[in-house]
Parts: C-alpha cells; structure tokens; sequence
C-alpha cells in the first residue's frame, strides 16, 4: 500500500513539474512574441519616420522648384519689360543709309517720281537687349512733302551693310544717314 502511495506521489511530482514545465514554457513563447510584436511595431515606426522624413524633403524639393520657377518667371517678365522698353527705343532709333539724303532726292522727279512707291530696307540700331529678339513688322513711312510712299522691310535688321532697293536702280548704303525723325510714320 505504501508502495502505491509513493509511486502516485512520485506521478504527482511528475505532473506538477510538467505542467510548471508547460507554464514556464508558455511564457516564455508569449514573452518572445510580444518581443517580436515590439520590434516589429518600432520598425514600422522606424519606417513611418522615414517616410514621413523622405515626405519632407520631397516637399522641400517641390517648394524649391516652385520657388526656381517663380524666380525664373520673374526674370523672364524683367528680361520681356526691357526687351519691349529696348524695342520702342529702337524704333524711335530708325536710320536709312543711303548716300544720298532722302529728304533732299525725294523732291528729284529723274531719280525718285513723286508718283512711284518705293521700297527701303531699314536698318535699326540695336538696342543692348534687343540683340537676339526678332524684327519688328514692317512699318510704312510718308515722306514729308511729297505723296511718295516708302515701304521699310527690317529684313536686315542689326546688319550695317542694309541694301536700298530703288526703281531701276541699286545703291549701296552710305556713312550719311538720314534719321527717321525725318520721316512721318
């Protein structure tokens, strides 16, 4: 009978030890996965910051480029304003160069017949900031005093060498220059 005891005792013990075996066991398992559940949750904070970092730095960029933008558009509505201001003191700067005053052989009818329409290259002085913009419309002037019509075309626009076309003649132009105030638009 004591023999019996013992060994349920023993069994007993045995049970005991397995299932704190078991608890401990488990515990260890819920201690390892709420360890894992940490790390995993600071990594995704980890790369929350990241993003939300990467998330600045783009806007930054953005604002950046935006900022380049408005500067470059301000800049090409200065360069536009002067370009429009250098222009209109151009026009006020025509010159035709022949050698021969135009104001004085419109009046000559052998070389320029008040009734015939003439056609003139006009040669403009270049303003600083008209050098690379592209020629005005051609423009048509009334020589004062007379009903003859000249014609300008800014085809040669920025070029000394302008050719004057004529009825039935060709001249080279001058060094004399008779200046468009002369002339009416």
């Amino acid at each position: 009978m004591s023999q019996r005891v013992e060994e349920i005792l023993e069994e007993g013990k045995w049970v005991i030890k397995e299932l704190q075996r078991k608890e401990d066991q488990g515990k260890e398992e819920e201690e390892e996965e709420e360890e894992e559940e940490e790390e995993e949750e600071e990594e995704e904070e980890e790369e929350e910051e990241e993003e939300e970092e990467e998330e600045e730095e783009e806007e930054e960029e953005e604002e950046e480029e935006e900022e380049e933008e408005e500067e470059e558009e301000e800049e090409e509505e200065e360069e536009e304003e002067e370009r429009l201001q250098g222009r209109m003191e151009g026009e006020r700067s025509f010159y035709f160069h022949h050698h021969h005053n135009l104001h004085h052989t419109s009046h000559t009818p052998d070389f320029f017949p008040t009734t015939t329409t003439m056609t003139i290259t006009a040669f403009l002085l270049p303003h600083s900031s008209l050098t690379h913009s592209p020629p005005p419309p051609p423009k048509a002037f009334l020589l004062p005093h007379s009903l003859t019509t000249i014609t300008t075309i800014p085809a040669l626009l920025y070029n000394t060498n302008t050719t004057i076309s004529l009825k039935r003649s060709e001249v080279r132009d001058g060094r004399e220059s008779c200046r468009g105030s002369n002339l009416t638009p």
